[in-house]
């Protein structure tokens, strides 16, 4: 006992001495997607509030870490989504190869955000590419000079839009295939990308216009292939965080397509993550030992809040609760103190046991003691009680319809429902078990099958008016009994 309660002073000593320890520095390095349109991300340029939005919608979203990873989940088909990727998809011919037989054979559709030139290796598949040149509106006079883009909606309305740092499509050579041009943009190229309208833009706009004409671009294009489609929007910001969250116009027309392209692959959404940079970062942050009690008294916090939401949904746990904190305070005592036993409070029995005619009639059900290995004896008399008080109520033998399955006489006396009469028979059903007369039902417990059945046939001498646990409104049983 000596040892024992010198090592719970050392672990109090120690718990206080904690606190005069004096911090140290801990580096911490982690790796996160930041700045960055990977569907991980949580910043303003991420898609992450694009791949929730989408889950919630039902649909399956997949993000891929590999570009085999990739491949596989193509196979079983989709939507392949790209959105401002910083790498390009695949130097490798061959995955090149099966993503275009994958879109060929109309198991995928393809649809490219992207401002930047990083996913022509793809788009270059299909006879198009993104020029990278942004796209500024001489227009306005102050920064940004986001351009002004007339796009269509899914049921061909037209909306007047600003786009964000937008490039423009490129034909490689003439498709041969349908096309719907959803989205021109209006403005001047930003030739030396200073994300500013210079004069020799201007002067370099003026000379070419007569053979290039207006200075429009096509920013966004849906090309119709036979099985599946490939949808290409020279601006990635409609569904990064920033933008989407704001529920801007295109940004819902934007979103709207990705969704009808899903929903002709079965509504499922590939996104290949690998596509993004990661951004390590090292943070050096203090660290005391005293932080480690805030810890834990946020997880007893929340523990305490856990169980008090679990008591209050099933009440009957509390009494068990409470029994088990006891008995863990008795348990820990005994062990600090090596205390033997208890002897100071000792339990007696005070509940009274009445047998009427070898039926034994009571409220407690919870004696081990008492109940030990007479569980089938008390059920016997039971079925017993419960038969003969239909027969002096009802003139009517339990048994007798039972064994004959004559069931439409129960129905005919309004005794039972169906749920009741569920009960009945299983009630009788442990009688014939009992008696070697059935193998069913099959039984693990009989203490807590001995209660269930006192419960049960509570519930039905209840119908005819009489109780065995002394239940108010009700007659005692015992009256019944000659």
């Amino acid at each position: 006992m000596r040892l024992k309660l010198f090592i719970i002073f050392l672990l109090i000593i120690g718990l206080l001495a904690a606190f005069y320890i004096p911090g140290i520095t801990i580096k911490v390095e982690a790796s996160l997607y930041v700045g960055t349109c990977s569907p991980l991300s949580l910043d303003w340029s991420g898609t992450s509030i694009l791949v929730q939005r989408l889950r919630n919608e039902g649909y399956n979203v997949v993000i891929v870490n590999k570009n085999s990873e990739l491949i596989n989940e193509l196979n079983r088909g989709g939507l392949l989504l790209i959105i401002g990727p910083d790498k390009s998809l695949s130097a490798n011919n061959t995955d090149l190869d099966l993503i275009e037989k994958y879109f060929l054979n109309g198991k995928i559709n393809i649809a490219v955000l992207d401002e930047n030139i990083t996913s022509n290796n793809l788009l270059h598949r299909f006879h198009i590419h993104v020029n990278g040149t942004m796209i500024l509106d001489m227009m306005l006079t102050q920064d940004p000079q986001y351009p002004l883009t007339i796009i269509k909606s899914l049921d061909n309305e037209t909306k007047y839009v600003r786009l964000n740092w937008a490039s423009f499509i490129v034909n490689d050579t003439r498709i041969n295939r349908p096309v719907n041009i959803i989205s021109i943009t209006y403005g001047i190229l930003d030739l030396n990308s200073n994300g500013k309208i210079d004069d020799e833009e201007i002067a370099y706009f003026i000379k070419t216009r007569e053979k290039t004409g207006f200075n429009e671009w096509i920013t966004g294009i849906i090309i119709v292939y036979p099985r599946s489609k490939l949808f290409v929007m020279s601006d990635s910001s409609p569904l990064i965080n920033t933008e989407l969250g704001r529920n801007l116009t295109v940004s819902e027309i934007i979103y709207n397509y990705v969704k009808q392209l899903s929903d002709e692959k079965s509504k499922r959404v590939i996104i290949p993550n690998y596509l993004y940079r990661r951004k390590n970062i090292q943070q050096t942050i203090p660290f005391h030992s005293s932080i480690l009690f805030l810890l834990f008294a946020n997880f007893l916090e929340q523990a305490d809040q856990f169980i008090d939401a679990i008591i209050s949904q099933y009440s009957i746990l509390g009494p068990i609760a409470l029994l088990l904190t006891i008995l863990g305070l008795i348990g820990l005592m005994k062990s600090v103190f090596d205390l033997k036993e208890l002897v100071e409070f000792k339990h007696e029995k005070v509940r009274e046991y009445k047998i009427i005619i070898e039926t034994i009639i009571t409220a407690n059900l919870l004696d081990k003691k008492f109940l030990k290995n007479r569980e089938k004896i008390l059920i016997k008399r039971y079925w017993k009680l419960l038969r003969q008080a239909f027969i002096i109520v009802k003139n009517f033998d339990l048994e007798e319809v039972l064994a004959s399955k004559s069931y439409d006489k129960l129905r005919l006396l309004g005794i039972v429902d169906r749920k009741k009469f569920k009960k009945l028979l299983w009630l009788y059903r442990v009688y014939l078990k009992i008696n070697g007369k059935s193998r069913l039902p099959i039984v693990f417990n009989w203490r807590r099958t001995m209660i269930k059945y006192v419960l049960l046939v509570e519930d039905l001498l209840n119908l005819l008016g009489y109780t065995i646990l002394k239940k108010e409104g009700f007659r005692d049983a015992k009256y019944l009994i000659k």
